[in-house]
Protein backbone atom coordinates (compact mmCIF):
# COMPACT_ATOMS: atom_id res chain seq x y z
CA UNK A 1 0.00 0.00 0.00
CA UNK A 2 2.59 1.92 1.10
CA UNK A 3 4.47 1.71 -2.29
CA UNK A 4 1.20 2.89 -4.69
CA UNK A 5 1.43 5.94 -2.66
CA UNK A 6 5.08 6.42 -3.15
CA UNK A 7 5.06 5.72 -6.80
CA UNK A 8 2.45 8.59 -7.59
CA UNK A 9 4.36 10.60 -5.23
CA UNK A 10 7.70 10.15 -7.47
CA UNK A 11 5.68 10.70 -11.00
CA UNK A 12 4.95 14.18 -9.50
CA UNK A 13 8.15 14.94 -8.23
CA UNK A 14 9.31 18.25 -9.09
CA UNK A 15 6.03 19.30 -10.87
CA UNK A 16 2.90 21.12 -10.72
CA UNK A 17 1.00 18.35 -11.92
CA UNK A 18 -1.67 18.21 -9.91
CA UNK A 19 -2.52 21.92 -9.64
CA UNK A 20 -2.31 22.65 -13.55
CA UNK A 21 -4.47 20.05 -14.68
CA UNK A 22 -7.28 21.78 -14.07
CA UNK A 23 -8.29 23.64 -16.93
CA UNK A 24 -8.76 27.39 -16.28
CA UNK A 25 -10.03 28.62 -19.29
CA UNK A 26 -13.22 30.26 -18.95
CA UNK A 27 -14.79 28.07 -22.13
CA UNK A 28 -13.56 24.67 -22.59
CA UNK A 29 -14.58 24.34 -26.38
CA UNK A 30 -12.13 27.23 -27.52
CA UNK A 31 -9.25 26.52 -29.68
CA UNK A 32 -5.79 27.05 -28.59
CA UNK A 33 -4.51 30.89 -28.53
CA UNK A 34 -3.61 32.13 -31.68
CA UNK A 35 -0.32 33.10 -30.80
CA UNK A 36 0.61 35.92 -33.14
CA UNK A 37 -2.67 37.65 -32.02
CA UNK A 38 -1.85 37.54 -28.67
CA UNK A 39 1.52 39.68 -29.22
CA UNK A 40 -0.34 42.17 -30.76
CA UNK A 41 -3.10 41.93 -28.49
CA UNK A 42 -0.71 42.55 -25.62
CA UNK A 43 1.35 45.33 -27.26
CA UNK A 44 -2.40 47.18 -27.57
CA UNK A 45 -2.76 46.07 -23.66
CA UNK A 46 0.53 47.73 -23.11
CA UNK A 47 -0.13 51.25 -25.29
CA UNK A 48 2.94 50.13 -27.61
CA UNK A 49 5.13 50.60 -25.10
CA UNK A 50 7.78 47.73 -25.34
CA UNK A 51 9.16 46.05 -28.82
CA UNK A 52 7.19 43.25 -30.56
CA UNK A 53 10.60 41.59 -29.37
CA UNK A 54 10.04 41.80 -25.81
CA UNK A 55 6.33 40.68 -25.60
CA UNK A 56 7.54 37.63 -27.68
CA UNK A 57 9.79 36.43 -25.47
CA UNK A 58 7.48 36.43 -22.79
CA UNK A 59 4.43 35.02 -24.54
CA UNK A 60 6.54 32.47 -25.91
CA UNK A 61 8.05 31.32 -22.16
CA UNK A 62 3.70 31.31 -21.25
CA UNK A 63 2.38 29.69 -24.40
CA UNK A 64 5.52 26.71 -24.13
CA UNK A 65 3.97 26.03 -21.03
CA UNK A 66 1.90 23.34 -19.15
CA UNK A 67 -1.40 25.81 -19.09
CA UNK A 68 -3.62 26.24 -21.54
CA UNK A 69 -4.60 29.50 -22.71
CA UNK A 70 -7.00 31.00 -25.12
CA UNK A 71 -5.51 34.57 -27.34
CA UNK A 72 -7.06 36.39 -25.03
CA UNK A 73 -5.76 34.87 -21.71
CA UNK A 74 -2.21 34.73 -23.02
CA UNK A 75 -2.35 38.83 -23.75
CA UNK A 76 -3.00 39.37 -20.75
CA UNK A 77 -0.81 37.33 -19.16
CA UNK A 78 1.82 38.62 -21.33
CA UNK A 79 1.04 41.82 -20.24
CA UNK A 80 0.59 41.21 -16.71
CA UNK A 81 4.52 40.49 -16.68
CA UNK A 82 5.21 44.00 -17.74
CA UNK A 83 3.04 46.17 -15.25
CA UNK A 84 4.32 43.93 -12.40
CA UNK A 85 7.67 45.74 -12.70
CA UNK A 86 8.38 48.48 -10.52
CA UNK A 87 10.06 50.40 -13.24
CA UNK A 88 7.52 50.67 -15.83
CA UNK A 89 5.06 52.02 -13.08
CA UNK A 90 4.86 55.46 -14.77
CA UNK A 91 5.37 54.07 -18.17
CA UNK A 92 2.31 52.49 -17.66
CA UNK A 93 0.08 54.47 -15.73
CA UNK A 94 -2.47 54.88 -18.39
CA UNK A 95 -1.88 51.88 -20.11
CA UNK A 96 -3.38 50.16 -16.81
CA UNK A 97 -6.83 51.94 -16.91
CA UNK A 98 -7.12 50.50 -20.55
CA UNK A 99 -6.14 46.86 -19.96
CA UNK A 100 -8.59 46.97 -17.39
CA UNK A 101 -11.63 47.40 -19.15
CA UNK A 102 -10.36 45.53 -22.12
CA UNK A 103 -10.19 42.34 -19.54
CA UNK A 104 -13.16 43.59 -18.17
CA UNK A 105 -15.05 43.35 -21.98
CA UNK A 106 -13.11 39.82 -22.48
CA UNK A 107 -14.54 38.37 -19.16
CA UNK A 108 -18.04 39.42 -20.07
CA UNK A 109 -17.64 37.90 -22.90
CA UNK A 110 -16.28 34.87 -21.90
CA UNK A 111 -12.42 34.52 -23.63
CA UNK A 112 -10.91 34.74 -20.54
CA UNK A 113 -11.23 32.74 -17.02
CA UNK A 114 -12.94 34.09 -13.75
CA UNK A 115 -9.28 33.33 -12.29
CA UNK A 116 -7.49 34.42 -14.82
CA UNK A 117 -9.66 37.91 -14.85
CA UNK A 118 -9.38 38.29 -11.16
CA UNK A 119 -5.15 38.11 -10.34
CA UNK A 120 -4.92 39.81 -13.85
CA UNK A 121 -7.01 42.54 -11.47
CA UNK A 122 -5.87 42.41 -8.13
CA UNK A 123 -2.29 42.38 -9.40
CA UNK A 124 -3.29 45.99 -11.38
CA UNK A 125 -5.07 47.36 -8.47
CA UNK A 126 -2.18 46.31 -6.29
CA UNK A 127 0.53 47.54 -8.07
CA UNK A 128 -1.61 51.15 -9.26
CA UNK A 129 -3.85 52.07 -6.42
CA UNK A 130 -5.51 55.15 -6.70
CA UNK A 131 -4.50 56.50 -3.72
CA UNK A 132 -0.76 56.15 -5.26
CA UNK A 133 -1.84 59.08 -7.68
CA UNK A 134 -2.44 61.96 -5.55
Amino acid sequence: MLGFFRKNADANAGTDAPLISVNTHADNTSSPASFDEAIALAGELLMFEFSDAEITHHARALADGPIPFSTEELALCTALHFFRQAENHDKLYNAQLFARMTMMSWQEQGQVSQLIAQCFENTIYTRFRPDEAA
